[in-house]
Formats: structure tokens, C-alpha cells, sequence
């Protein structure tokens, strides 16, 4: 979020600020790498080895992605909304790893991907007419957001975020997130409206 208002408002600096969060990225692994030897060893090792011992959810959230896609692939025009839980066992793929046991066990109601879970629910028309939604609000606020109104900066940021958290949780299915997020999208075309009607 904060790199899309840093190329909405300073495009020149955008290179420049990506180049230092990849540095403090580095930085904060080799911080990380360096206190797994001395004290805070789970969470740094769950950090810095995803896959390991302690992720069970992201390795899930690998085998979910994995199961969608059997699911979409057998199922193009979707399973229907809220039908992914009973589909899902059918689609499972088979983890032969550590977490078998316990993956072959879960339940999952979503496939904690927006992409994923439209379009195996609704099919790959609903994921396009989605995307296209999504594109849409996008292009319009970017747009406005480089024009200067600082309502679609925000709104803009706010998207980009939004966006990228759904590549690993379906926030379509949080109804309180995913209302705050239309009803952003949809102040900010009021208010374009209002300013091509004055």
C-alpha cells in the first residue's frame, strides 16, 4: 500500500523505496537467522523455513490452492457459492509430507485465495466478471489517485492491500473487510460522479 502512494505521489522515488524494503527485508532475515541461534527460535524458525514444523496453515494454504485448481478444472462453471466445503474432500490432493495426517483431517470452508475461491464457486465467468470488477475500480482510482484527490490515494492504498492479503485469505469472505473495501470503492465513485456533475 505504501509503495502504490509513493508511485502515485513521487513516481521517481518508487524505485528507490522498493530498493530499501528489499533491504530491510534482508536485513530483518538476517536479523532473524541470527536470534534462531539465541532466543526466539519458534517463531523465527516458522518465519524463515515456511514449510517447516511449525506451518501447518501454510503448508495448507499450498495444498488448498493445489486442491482449487483440480476443482476448477473439473468444475469450470463452479461448484455454487458456500459449496466449496462440501466439494472440497472430493478435489483434496494427497500431501505426503509431514502434515499428511493432519491435512488428510482438516476441514476448510474457503480455499484462502479470493481468485481461487470465485472461481470455484462461481466459475470461471464469475472469476472474469471479476477480475474485470476489480480492474475496473483499479484503473479508475489510479487514475484519480495521480490527479491528485487524496480520497482515491487512500482508497487506492487501501485496495492494493486488500488485494494482496487475498492472495493468501479469502477477504471476500470476511464480510466486514470485504464491505469496508466495496464501500471505499464505492465513495470514491460518488465522488466522481459528483465532481462530473458540478
Amino acid at each position: 500500500g505504501l509503495l502504490v502512494l509513493v508511485l502515485v505521489r513521487k513516481p521517481r522515488w518508487f524505485l528507490p523505496a522498493l530498493a530499501g524494503g528489499a533491504v530491510a527485508i534482508g536485513l530483518w532475515a538476517v536479523s532473524g537467522r541470527l536470534l534462531v541461534e539465541t532466543q526466539a527460535r519458534p517463531f523465527w524458525r516458522k518465519m524463515l523455513n515456511p514449510f517447516g514444523q511449525e506451518s501447518f496453515s501454510n503448508r495448507a494454504r499450498v495444498d488448498l490452492a493445489l486442491s482449487g485448481f483440480r476443482m476448477i478444472y473439473a468444475r469450470p462453471l463452479g461448484v455454487g457459492p458456500g459449496n466449496v466445503l462440501e466439494a472440497l474432500p472430493e478435489f483434496k490432493v494427497v500431501d505426503p509430507g509431514l502434515w499428511g495426517g493432519k491435512w488428510a483431517q482438516s476441514r476448510y470452508g474457503h480455499l484462502h485465495n479470493d481468485a481461487l475461491q470465485t472461481a470455484a464457486e462461481r466459475g470461471l465467468l464469475g472469476l472474469v466478471s471479476w477480475l474485470w470488477l476489480v480492474a475496473v475500480l483499479t484503473t479508475n482510482l489510479y487514475r484519480r489517485a495521480r490527479s491528485g484527490n487524496p480520497l482515491s490515494r487512500g482508497v487506492l492504498a487501501a485496495a492494493v492491500m486488500f488485494l494482496v492479503c487475498g492472495l493468501t485469505e479469502y477477504t471476500l469472505g470476511d464480510s466486514e473487510v470485504a464491505m469496508v473495501f466495496w464501500f471505499l470503492g464505492g465513495l470514491d465513485t460518488q465522488d466522481s460522479c459528483h465532481v462530473v456533475a458540478t
